[in-house]
């Protein structure tokens, strides 16, 4: 996995056989608050998840969340 950080955004890329899955995650913190819920909302039953679901190292994201002033909600499954 490697981790390309960017002006805009941080790029995940994991390579998988011939495929290349990119997920891109907002440095706005109102973008990536609703691009995390999404996510949580429909996909995955916590943050935990949401990391080994989508390749993201977790230290990352919480830093990421960090200074965008926001944090996991565990009870509500949601970034707030």
């Amino acid at each position: 996995m490697t981790f390309c950080i960017r002006k805009a955004l941080i790029e995940v890329i994991t390579k998988t056989n011939t495929e290349v899955m990119t997920m891109h995650l907002p440095n706005d913190p109102v973008m990536l608050a609703c691009v995390l819920n999404t996510k949580l909302r429909d996909f995955y039953s916590s943050l935990d998840e949401l990391c080994e679901g989508e390749d993201i190292a977790a230290s990352v994201l919480e830093e990421m969340l960090k200074k965008a002033g926001l944090e996991y909600n565990k009870e509500k499954n949601r970034v707030e």
